[in-house]
């Protein structure tokens, strides 16, 4: 019986690290933010991600809700990523309904995660123009 409930959960997680390293000190810089006064290199963690799903199958074993909650810590801070749920109708599989902190549904370069973008880096029109991947809303 735990069994049977336990496997509709799952962790999961990555940690990507970075160096970074520069002719000047204190030199400016997009990716990561500016260096410090005296710094001229620099080993970060760019992303350390953990991810809790959960999908709850109605009886007739189709799923009717899906709960989301992913982190990211750095040393920059804590942050929270996705904290959505979704509430699947399954009688005629015409629509769901989606609210919380996701992934914004504008085009198709910030969905994409970076194993399947034609390049690892988002443009740099997403990152200036939509710093934050993320919005609280409704889907």
């Amino acid at each position: 019986m735990i069994n049977k409930k336990l496997e509709w959960f799952k962790i999961g997680g990555n940690i990507q690290s970075q160096y970074q390293i520069t002719n000047e000190k204190g030199a400016k810089s997009f990716s990561g933010g500016d260096f410090d006064a005296n710094v001229d290199n620099r080993f970060m963690i760019r992303r350390g991600r953990v991810r809790f799903d959960y999908l709850h199958y109605a009886e007739n074993d189709k799923p009717s809700v899906q709960l989301v909650f992913q982190v990211d810590a750095t040393e920059r801070g804590v942050a929270i990523k996705d904290f959505w749920g979704r509430i699947l109708e399954n009688k005629f599989r015409v629509f769901s309904v989606t609210t919380g902190v996701f992934a914004r549904p504008f085009g198709y370069e910030l969905n994409l995660s970076s194993a399947v973008r034609e390049s690892p880096e988002r443009g740099r029109m997403s990152q200036t123009i939509l710093k934050s991947e993320r919005d609280l809303g409704v889907m």
